[in-house]
Order: structure tokens, then sequence, then C-alpha cells
């Protein structure tokens, strides 16, 4: 698969759990948002945008993956979004290993 079709399967589980997501989001934030806002939000989104918030450390903001070699390499070796983040979950697991405990 190619970059575009790995966004496009990626906004598609997006935009699928879209509920499920705006309910976590309004828990846990003072501003609330619309099932129609997170959808317009995802499908706004370029397909750089949407792989890069799967490569993007939640903690510290770095990228686990180089989304010029890495991804590439990731998503022609996969058949499947599915396929691609579970290879992009050992690196995320690696990139977890180096953030100091305090």
């Amino acid at each position: 698969m190619n970059k575009h079709e790995l966004a496009e399967e990626l906004r598609r589980k997006q935009l699928s759990k879209a509920e499920e997501a705006v309910r976590e989001f309004n828990k846990n934030s003072r501003r609330q948002m619309t099932i129609p806002q997170f959808r317009n939000a995802v499908t706004s989104c370029s397909d750089e945008e949407i792989i890069l918030s799967y490569i993007t450390c939640s903690s510290c903001g770095a990228l686990i993956l180089s989304y010029d070699v890495d991804v590439d390499a990731l998503a022609r070796s996969s058949n499947s979004a599915d396929e691609w983040l579970d290879k992009t979950y050992k690196a995320a697991l690696k990139h977890r290993g180096t953030h100091v405990k305090l």
C-alpha cells in the first residue's frame, strides 16, 4: 500500500470510532466536541497529518518513526492499516523505553 491508501484506511478507522472518541474526549476535556465536529476534523486532515497523528508520541511530541523513510517503507510492506499499526506499535514500545522515569 502507498501513503495515500494508508491515510484513507486510518481515516476510516477513526471515523468508525467517532462516537467512542468524542465520548472519551468530552470526558477528559472542558471543551466539548460533537460527533460532526470530530468527523469534520478527521476528514479535513491531509494524508500527512493523519499519518503523523499515529507516529507522534503523545507524551513528548517526538516522532516515533521518520515520516519520509520509515512510514513509506512500512506502508509498502503492509497489506492493511492494521498490519501497519502493528509494526508501528513495536516502534512506539521502543520509543517509550527512551522516556526518563522520575
